[in-house]
C-alpha cells in the first residue's frame, strides 16, 4: 500500500452575509437602489427597501428581519423610532447620512457612515452585523463592533 495522500479541495469562501435578511431605510432612489444591489451581491437577502419610518415600522411587523441599513433622514421623519424599535428587537443596524455625525447620533459613541460613500461601506459595514445571529439577546449597533482591521478601507482611483 502506498502512503496517505493530502488533498486539497477548493472551497467558495465563506460569506457571512449569505442568507441574511436584510432591512433597507433609504429615501433616496438612487442610494436605496445601489444599497440593495452591493449587499444582495455579498449574499443579503433584501426583505424590503422603504423610504419611511412608517414603511419600516410595517416591515418589522410583517417580515423577519436579520440586519438593517437605515438613512437617518427618511422621507416622513427622521429614523430615531425605527432606530429605537431595532434595539428593542436586538436587531443590528447601521445608520448612514449625509448630515454631520454629532448631528445623528442617537446615544453617546455612535458612529455614523457617511454618504455618499463607496458602494462597499454598506456591505463591509454590514458584515459584523451577518456574525450576529438574530434574535441573541444582544443589543449591539453593529457598526460600533467593527475591529479596526475590519473598518471599510478608502477606496482607491486607479
Amino acid at each position: 500500500m502506498g502512503k496517505p495522500r493530502t488533498v486539497f479541495v477548493m472551497t467558495e469562501p465563506i460569506n457571512p452575509l449569505a442568507g441574511k435578511r436584510v432591512l433597507i431605510a433609504e429615501d433616496e432612489p438612487l442610494i436605496a437602489i445601489d444599497h440593495r444591489r452591493v449587499l444582495s451581491e455579498a449574499g443579503a437577502e433584501i426583505v424590503g427597501t422603504c423610504s419611511t419610518v412608517v414603511q419600516a415600522l410595517q416591515y418589522l411587523d410583517s417580515a423577519s428581519v436579520d440586519v438593517a441599513v437605515v438613512d437617518y433622514l427618511l422621507a416622513d421623519r427622521n429614523s430615531e423610532p425605527l432606530q429605537a424599535a431595532l434595539k428593542r428587537r436586538q436587531i443590528p443596524f447601521v445608520v448612514v447620512s449625509s448630515y454631520p455625525r454629532p448631528l445623528v447620533r442617537t446615544e453617546e459613541g455612535q458612529e455614523v457612515l457617511r454618504k455618499p460613500g463607496s458602494r462597499k461601506i454598506c456591505a463591509a459595514a454590514s458584515q459584523p452585523c451577518a456574525d450576529v445571529p438574530p434574535r441573541q439577546g444582544r443589543n449591539v449597533l453593529c457598526h460600533r463592533t467593527l475591529p479596526p482591521q475590519g473598518r471599510p478601507q478608502k477606496e482607491s482611483t486607479s
